[in-house]
Protein backbone atom coordinates (compact mmCIF):
# COMPACT_ATOMS: atom_id res chain seq x y z
CA UNK A 1 0.00 0.00 0.00
CA UNK A 2 1.17 3.50 -0.82
CA UNK A 3 -1.03 5.27 1.74
CA UNK A 4 -4.67 5.75 2.69
CA UNK A 5 -4.82 8.74 0.36
CA UNK A 6 -6.99 8.39 -2.73
CA UNK A 7 -4.94 8.17 -5.89
CA UNK A 8 -6.61 8.26 -9.29
CA UNK A 9 -5.75 8.10 -12.96
CA UNK A 10 -6.74 11.06 -15.11
CA UNK A 11 -6.21 12.23 -18.67
CA UNK A 12 -3.36 14.31 -17.22
CA UNK A 13 -1.69 11.37 -15.50
CA UNK A 14 -1.79 10.19 -11.89
CA UNK A 15 -3.08 12.44 -9.14
CA UNK A 16 -4.12 12.61 -5.51
CA UNK A 17 -7.63 13.71 -4.57
CA UNK A 18 -7.43 16.60 -2.12
CA UNK A 19 -11.16 17.24 -1.83
CA UNK A 20 -14.33 16.49 -3.74
CA UNK A 21 -18.03 17.28 -4.03
CA UNK A 22 -20.79 15.34 -5.84
CA UNK A 23 -19.68 16.54 -9.28
CA UNK A 24 -15.94 17.25 -9.20
CA UNK A 25 -12.73 16.81 -7.26
CA UNK A 26 -9.66 18.89 -6.60
CA UNK A 27 -6.75 16.78 -7.77
CA UNK A 28 -3.05 17.36 -7.24
CA UNK A 29 -1.30 15.74 -10.21
CA UNK A 30 1.89 13.77 -9.69
CA UNK A 31 3.88 16.17 -11.89
CA UNK A 32 2.88 19.13 -9.69
CA UNK A 33 -0.23 20.68 -11.25
CA UNK A 34 -3.54 21.07 -9.42
CA UNK A 35 -7.02 21.35 -10.87
CA UNK A 36 -10.71 20.57 -10.58
CA UNK A 37 -11.74 17.52 -12.59
CA UNK A 38 -15.10 15.85 -13.14
CA UNK A 39 -15.58 12.71 -11.05
CA UNK A 40 -16.52 10.75 -14.17
CA UNK A 41 -13.03 11.36 -15.57
CA UNK A 42 -11.24 9.91 -12.53
CA UNK A 43 -10.33 6.23 -12.72
CA UNK A 44 -9.17 3.83 -10.02
CA UNK A 45 -8.16 1.23 -12.62
CA UNK A 46 -6.80 1.19 -16.16
CA UNK A 47 -6.95 -1.26 -19.05
CA UNK A 48 -3.67 -2.99 -19.90
CA UNK A 49 -2.85 -5.78 -22.34
CA UNK A 50 -0.16 -8.44 -22.43
CA UNK A 51 1.14 -9.68 -25.79
CA UNK A 52 2.41 -13.22 -25.34
CA UNK A 53 5.17 -14.27 -27.74
CA UNK A 54 4.60 -18.00 -27.45
CA UNK A 55 2.00 -20.59 -28.34
CA UNK A 56 -0.57 -18.79 -30.55
CA UNK A 57 0.85 -15.34 -29.71
CA UNK A 58 -2.23 -14.40 -27.74
CA UNK A 59 -3.05 -10.95 -26.39
CA UNK A 60 -4.58 -10.98 -22.91
CA UNK A 61 -6.45 -7.94 -21.59
CA UNK A 62 -7.01 -6.87 -17.98
CA UNK A 63 -8.62 -4.00 -16.08
CA UNK A 64 -6.09 -3.37 -13.32
CA UNK A 65 -6.37 -1.31 -10.13
CA UNK A 66 -3.70 1.39 -10.30
CA UNK A 67 -2.45 0.60 -6.78
CA UNK A 68 -2.62 -3.20 -7.04
CA UNK A 69 0.71 -4.96 -7.52
CA UNK A 70 1.21 -7.42 -10.38
CA UNK A 71 1.75 -10.58 -8.33
CA UNK A 72 -1.76 -11.79 -9.20
CA UNK A 73 -1.25 -10.82 -12.86
CA UNK A 74 1.54 -13.37 -13.25
CA UNK A 75 -0.72 -16.04 -11.74
CA UNK A 76 -3.60 -15.09 -14.05
CA UNK A 77 -1.38 -15.37 -17.13
CA UNK A 78 -0.19 -18.79 -15.97
CA UNK A 79 -3.80 -19.93 -15.53
CA UNK A 80 -5.08 -18.42 -18.78
CA UNK A 81 -2.36 -20.12 -20.85
CA UNK A 82 -2.42 -23.35 -18.82
CA UNK A 83 1.34 -23.14 -18.37
CA UNK A 84 3.20 -25.89 -16.47
CA UNK A 85 5.05 -24.97 -13.26
CA UNK A 86 8.41 -25.19 -15.07
CA UNK A 87 7.53 -22.11 -17.14
CA UNK A 88 8.33 -18.69 -15.67
CA UNK A 89 6.51 -15.61 -16.99
CA UNK A 90 8.59 -12.49 -17.65
CA UNK A 91 6.85 -9.17 -18.38
CA UNK A 92 8.43 -6.14 -20.05
CA UNK A 93 7.35 -2.57 -20.78
CA UNK A 94 8.93 -0.91 -23.80
CA UNK A 95 9.09 2.82 -23.14
CA UNK A 96 12.17 4.22 -24.82
CA UNK A 97 14.01 1.43 -23.05
CA UNK A 98 12.98 -2.07 -21.97
CA UNK A 99 11.68 -2.10 -18.39
CA UNK A 100 11.37 -5.39 -16.53
CA UNK A 101 8.03 -5.57 -14.69
CA UNK A 102 8.26 -7.23 -11.27
CA UNK A 103 5.49 -8.77 -9.18
CA UNK A 104 5.77 -5.96 -6.61
CA UNK A 105 5.30 -3.24 -9.25
CA UNK A 106 1.92 -1.62 -9.91
CA UNK A 107 0.59 0.72 -12.61
CA UNK A 108 1.14 3.60 -10.20
CA UNK A 109 4.75 2.81 -9.30
CA UNK A 110 5.84 2.54 -12.95
CA UNK A 111 3.53 5.41 -14.04
CA UNK A 112 1.80 3.15 -16.55
CA UNK A 113 -0.66 4.78 -18.94
CA UNK A 114 -4.08 3.43 -19.85
CA UNK A 115 -4.03 0.99 -22.78
CA UNK A 116 -0.39 0.12 -22.07
CA UNK A 117 0.82 -2.99 -23.88
CA UNK A 118 3.18 -5.27 -22.01
CA UNK A 119 5.30 -7.94 -23.66
CA UNK A 120 5.17 -11.39 -22.11
CA UNK A 121 8.08 -13.82 -22.50
CA UNK A 122 8.01 -17.39 -21.26
CA UNK A 123 11.19 -18.78 -19.69
CA UNK A 124 11.31 -22.57 -19.66
CA UNK A 125 13.29 -23.89 -16.72
CA UNK A 126 14.36 -27.47 -16.21
CA UNK A 127 16.86 -29.72 -14.48
CA UNK A 128 17.98 -33.23 -15.32
CA UNK A 129 15.40 -35.95 -14.65
CA UNK A 130 16.21 -38.01 -11.56
CA UNK A 131 14.10 -40.91 -12.89
CA UNK A 132 14.77 -40.97 -16.64
CA UNK A 133 18.47 -41.75 -16.53
CA UNK A 134 20.75 -44.73 -16.99
CA UNK A 135 21.94 -46.40 -13.75
CA UNK A 136 25.49 -45.57 -14.84
CA UNK A 137 24.76 -41.82 -14.69
CA UNK A 138 25.23 -39.93 -11.41
CA UNK A 139 23.11 -36.83 -10.80
CA UNK A 140 24.74 -34.38 -8.40
CA UNK A 141 22.83 -32.55 -5.67
CA UNK A 142 22.35 -29.38 -7.72
CA UNK A 143 20.29 -31.39 -10.26
CA UNK A 144 22.24 -29.62 -13.01
CA UNK A 145 25.43 -31.70 -13.12
CA UNK A 146 25.70 -35.27 -14.44
CA UNK A 147 28.65 -37.64 -14.38
CA UNK A 148 29.36 -41.08 -15.81
CA UNK A 149 30.24 -43.39 -12.90
CA UNK A 150 33.93 -44.23 -12.49
CA UNK A 151 33.34 -48.00 -12.33
CA UNK A 152 31.02 -48.14 -15.35
CA UNK A 153 31.83 -49.72 -18.70
CA UNK A 154 32.42 -47.86 -21.97
CA UNK A 155 28.82 -47.87 -23.17
CA UNK A 156 26.00 -45.51 -24.14
CA UNK A 157 24.34 -44.07 -21.04
CA UNK A 158 21.82 -41.23 -21.22
CA UNK A 159 19.85 -38.84 -19.05
CA UNK A 160 16.78 -36.82 -20.05
CA UNK A 161 15.94 -33.27 -19.10
CA UNK A 162 12.83 -32.87 -16.99
CA UNK A 163 10.80 -31.02 -19.63
CA UNK A 164 9.06 -31.88 -22.90
CA UNK A 165 9.11 -29.47 -25.87
CA UNK A 166 6.40 -29.18 -28.53
CA UNK A 167 6.10 -25.43 -29.22
CA UNK A 168 8.04 -22.19 -28.94
CA UNK A 169 11.75 -21.36 -28.97
CA UNK A 170 14.19 -22.74 -26.42
CA UNK A 171 17.89 -22.69 -25.76
CA UNK A 172 20.11 -24.18 -23.08
CA UNK A 173 23.82 -24.39 -22.37
CA UNK A 174 25.78 -27.54 -21.58
CA UNK A 175 29.25 -27.03 -20.15
CA UNK A 176 31.92 -29.70 -20.47
CA UNK A 177 33.20 -29.92 -16.90
CA UNK A 178 35.53 -32.87 -17.43
CA UNK A 179 36.55 -34.96 -20.43
CA UNK A 180 39.30 -37.53 -20.98
CA UNK A 181 41.27 -35.65 -23.59
CA UNK A 182 42.37 -37.45 -26.75
CA UNK A 183 40.95 -40.86 -25.89
CA UNK A 184 39.67 -42.25 -29.17
CA UNK A 185 36.84 -44.17 -27.48
CA UNK A 186 35.47 -41.13 -25.64
CA UNK A 187 32.29 -39.48 -26.89
CA UNK A 188 29.53 -37.13 -25.75
CA UNK A 189 26.20 -36.72 -27.57
CA UNK A 190 24.02 -33.68 -26.84
CA UNK A 191 20.59 -33.02 -28.35
CA UNK A 192 16.94 -34.01 -28.08
CA UNK A 193 15.08 -37.31 -28.20
CA UNK A 194 11.59 -38.72 -27.96
CA UNK A 195 10.49 -40.75 -24.96
CA UNK A 196 11.02 -43.88 -27.06
CA UNK A 197 14.78 -43.37 -27.05
CA UNK A 198 16.37 -45.97 -24.78
CA UNK A 199 18.51 -44.77 -21.89
CA UNK A 200 21.21 -47.26 -22.86
CA UNK A 201 20.72 -47.03 -26.64
CA UNK A 202 23.10 -45.67 -29.24
CA UNK A 203 22.14 -42.19 -30.49
CA UNK A 204 23.01 -43.53 -33.95
CA UNK A 205 20.10 -45.96 -33.88
CA UNK A 206 17.19 -44.34 -32.00
CA UNK A 207 14.84 -41.36 -32.10
CA UNK A 208 17.66 -38.96 -31.27
CA UNK A 209 18.79 -35.72 -32.97
CA UNK A 210 21.94 -33.98 -31.83
CA UNK A 211 25.66 -33.30 -31.96
CA UNK A 212 28.51 -35.78 -31.58
CA UNK A 213 30.87 -33.54 -29.62
CA UNK A 214 34.24 -35.22 -30.25
CA UNK A 215 33.56 -36.87 -33.61
CA UNK A 216 32.13 -33.54 -34.89
CA UNK A 217 29.03 -34.92 -36.56
CA UNK A 218 25.31 -34.25 -36.47
CA UNK A 219 23.31 -37.35 -35.59
CA UNK A 220 19.65 -37.88 -36.39
CA UNK A 221 17.14 -40.27 -37.92
CA UNK A 222 19.83 -42.96 -38.15
CA UNK A 223 22.08 -40.78 -40.32
CA UNK A 224 25.20 -38.79 -39.49
CA UNK A 225 27.18 -36.09 -41.31
CA UNK A 226 30.22 -33.91 -40.54
CA UNK A 227 29.19 -30.85 -38.53
CA UNK A 228 30.64 -28.34 -36.08
CA UNK A 229 33.91 -28.38 -34.16
CA UNK A 230 35.39 -30.59 -31.45
CA UNK A 231 34.28 -29.80 -27.90
CA UNK A 232 36.88 -29.87 -25.12
CA UNK A 233 36.91 -29.51 -21.32
CA UNK A 234 35.68 -26.03 -20.35
CA UNK A 235 33.79 -25.41 -23.60
CA UNK A 236 30.10 -24.43 -23.52
CA UNK A 237 27.77 -25.86 -26.13
CA UNK A 238 24.52 -23.94 -26.67
CA UNK A 239 21.53 -25.89 -27.96
CA UNK A 240 18.75 -24.03 -29.81
CA UNK A 241 15.36 -25.58 -30.58
CA UNK A 242 12.89 -23.38 -32.50
CA UNK A 243 9.40 -24.61 -33.43
CA UNK A 244 7.39 -23.28 -36.34
CA UNK A 245 4.07 -25.10 -36.49
CA UNK A 246 4.67 -28.84 -35.86
CA UNK A 247 8.40 -29.03 -36.71
CA UNK A 248 11.48 -27.49 -35.13
CA UNK A 249 14.96 -26.43 -36.21
CA UNK A 250 17.83 -27.68 -34.06
CA UNK A 251 21.16 -25.85 -34.06
CA UNK A 252 24.30 -25.60 -31.93
CA UNK A 253 26.89 -23.02 -30.91
CA UNK A 254 30.31 -23.46 -29.27
CA UNK A 255 31.53 -20.65 -27.00
CA UNK A 256 29.44 -18.14 -28.98
CA UNK A 257 30.41 -19.44 -32.43
CA UNK A 258 27.43 -20.75 -34.41
CA UNK A 259 27.61 -24.06 -36.25
CA UNK A 260 24.44 -23.37 -38.23
CA UNK A 261 21.28 -25.44 -38.58
CA UNK A 262 21.72 -29.16 -37.92
CA UNK A 263 18.13 -30.34 -38.46
CA UNK A 264 14.88 -28.72 -39.59
CA UNK A 265 12.41 -31.55 -39.00
CA UNK A 266 12.50 -32.17 -35.25
CA UNK A 267 9.08 -33.54 -34.18
CA UNK A 268 6.99 -32.45 -31.24
CA UNK A 269 7.26 -34.04 -27.80
CA UNK A 270 11.03 -34.23 -27.49
CA UNK A 271 13.21 -33.96 -24.39
CA UNK A 272 16.71 -32.55 -23.86
CA UNK A 273 19.16 -35.45 -23.58
CA UNK A 274 22.85 -36.08 -22.98
CA UNK A 275 24.57 -39.39 -23.73
CA UNK A 276 27.99 -40.19 -22.19
CA UNK A 277 29.95 -43.27 -23.15
CA UNK A 278 33.20 -42.99 -21.17
CA UNK A 279 33.59 -43.15 -17.34
CA UNK A 280 34.26 -39.91 -15.39
CA UNK A 281 32.91 -37.55 -18.09
CA UNK A 282 31.00 -34.72 -16.40
CA UNK A 283 28.73 -32.03 -17.91
CA UNK A 284 26.48 -29.35 -16.40
CA UNK A 285 23.41 -27.41 -17.45
CA UNK A 286 24.03 -23.68 -17.69
CA UNK A 287 21.82 -20.83 -18.88
CA UNK A 288 18.31 -21.92 -19.86
CA UNK A 289 15.88 -19.76 -21.82
CA UNK A 290 12.65 -20.33 -23.71
CA UNK A 291 9.43 -18.89 -25.01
Amino acid sequence: MISDEKWVYTSWGYGKVLEQNPSQALVQLSWGGTGYLKLASLKSSIPISVKIFTLDRKTLTFDWDILQDFSKLFALIHKELALPPTVQVKLFLVRGKIININSFDSPFTVKMKAETKLVGIMKQCFTWDVVNKSPNIELLDDMLTVRKKDESEISYDSIFGGVEFSTGSHEWDVKMDFMIQYDEEEEVFIGVATKNFGLESSPLDGEFWGFMCIGCQKIGSRTHEDYGERINTGDVLKVKLEYKNAKATLSFMKNGVEFGSAFTDIPQKVFPVVTLNYPKIQVSLGKIMGV
